[in-house]
């Protein structure tokens, strides 16, 4: 039996008929019938927001809706949740039982209308989710080319990039997940090794098997923008050694002198040149035979092969001419 107590009177809506006068004579009192389900309520407590229930207890209600023998209101929605509706009416709260959640207020917020309630109910929500991904789920699984890589969120959200986008709580990419949860990645697991070492500790580390440019493709795909500033300079550090090491080269001369114009070559070097050996005797196994008082001089130089037309310019005249007279032998 339902029973009002106000006043400290008590009164039986068993004992009143279907046109009953409560409402006209208690005024404010309003019967709804959610779900099979009584509440009894006041017109001023459904007021409070601009809804559905406000129109519906409105003395010239636009809403049309059936009662019930006792004179509910007839709704039909989740009796357990209008509970939580009415008390938020009631008094401005949000209160939850341990057996309803957010999503179902939500739904009946949206239904009643009560815009208020929809924005405490959406807040409530992401704070939730803000908490459960901080809390318990900071260990992200990876499958990137058949093998699996397990890290953190925390991790992976050091860079904007993909792989940043992708461990969201409300990602805007979709991928497929293996059997274990894995995300699946179809890129080579090799490089992908050394990016996420790069987003762990900031640090390019490459084993052997790989190089500079293996990395900058997946540097690329992943968008991460620090990484791929840095494999590029990288490769123009390594390809500059490369080429230094290719093109530097020393270039010998032997030039025959006599013994009264040594001095005078050692004197004639330009910059660059530097004395090898003098040679003054015919080696073991050698046909010629020099003429006495003439000798060999060696001298070399470090140049680049782009400059090579310009070597004869930094010899003297002198120079050239024991140098012609050295590569005639």
């Amino acid at each position: 039996m339902l029973t009002v107590e106000e006043n400290s009177e008590t009164i039986s809506l068993s004992n009143i008929d279907t046109q009953s006068k409560l409402f006209d004579t208690k005024g404010d009192w309003i019967l709804l019938n959610v779900g099979g389900r009584h509440f009894l309520t006041t017109r001023s407590t459904l007021l409070k927001e601009e809804s559905f229930l406000g129109r519906l207890c409105q003395s010239e209600s636009d809403l049309k809706t059936d009662v019930d023998a006792k004179g509910g209101y007839l709704i039909d929605r989740d009796p357990n949740y209008f509970n939580v509706i009415l008390n938020y009416l009631r008094h401005g709260k949000l209160i939850l039982e341990a057996n309803l959640v957010e999503e179902g207020v939500l739904e009946e917020a949206e239904f009643y209308n009560i815009q208020t309630l929809i924005e405490l109910v959406k807040e409530r929500i992401r704070e939730r989710d803000k908490r459960k991904m901080d809390d318990v789920s900071d260990w992200i699984l990876l499958n990137v080319g058949g093998r699996h890589f397990l890290t953190t969120r925390s991790t992976l959200l050091k860079e904007e990039s993909f792989l940043g986008r992708l461990c969201q709580s409300e990602s805007d990419l979709k991928t497929d997940v293996d059997a274990k949860g894995g995300y699946l990645i179809d890129r080579d697991p090799n490089y992908f090794n050394v990016i996420l070492n790069y987003l762990r500790h900031g640090k390019l580390i490459l084993e052997a098997n790989l190089v500079e440019e293996g990395v900058l493709e997946e540097a690329e795909f992943y968008n991460i923008q620090t990484l791929i500033e840095l494999v590029k300079e990288r490769i123009r550090e390594r390809d500059k050694r490369k080429m230094d090491d290719g093109t530097a080269n020393r270039v010998y001369r032997v030039m025959q002198c006599k013994e009264k114009e040594i001095t005078q070559l050692m004197s004639s070097l330009s910059d660059g040149w530097k004395f090898e050996q003098l040679i003054g005797h015919s080696p073991v196994g050698s046909s010629y035979i020099y003429p006495e008082g003439e000798f060999l001089c060696i001298v070399s130089k470090q140049y680049d092969r782009g400059l090579r037309e310009e070597t004869n310019a930094c010899l003297s005249p002198r120079v050239k001419i024991l140098q012609e007279r050295g590569s005639r032998m």
